[in-house]
């Protein structure tokens, strides 16, 4: 999805373009569903992160909240990352999409003035 996002691609062909536009309903579609799917992931491993914390916590005589709070964020760290990872996929698809639709108004607009 990533390398697709990043390619470059002739903006004056049509065919191109519209090419594009229905792989990036595809691609709008499953990095939803990814987007949902790390949220979900991402909440299991807070809630066990949280609970394993607290009773660290307990063994070793209580941690500040702030210190409670980073250790869970560090032990979440790779969750969090595929999160935004999966919603900047999600959000960048979504503007392509809608930049394809200007791009193909656009050169419509183009030939009816030839």
């Amino acid at each position: 999805m990533q390398k697709f996002l990043e390619m470059e691609y002739d903006t004056s062909n049509d065919e191109m373009v519209l090419t594009r536009a229905q792989k990036l309903e595809h691609i709008v579609a499953r990095s939803g569903k990814l987007c949902a799917d790390a949220r979900y992931h991402r909440d299991v491993m807070t809630s066990t992160a949280i609970m394993d914390t607290l009773k660290e916590s307990l063994a070793q005589g209580g941690y500040s909240p702030s210190l409670i709070n980073k250790k869970v964020d560090s032990l979440c760290m790779d969750y969090n990352y595929i999160e935004k990872w999966a919603e900047r996929v999600n959000r960048t698809s979504t503007h392509q999409l809608e930049f394809s639709r200007t791009v193909i108004s656009n050169n419509k607009a183009k030939r009816s003035l030839i």
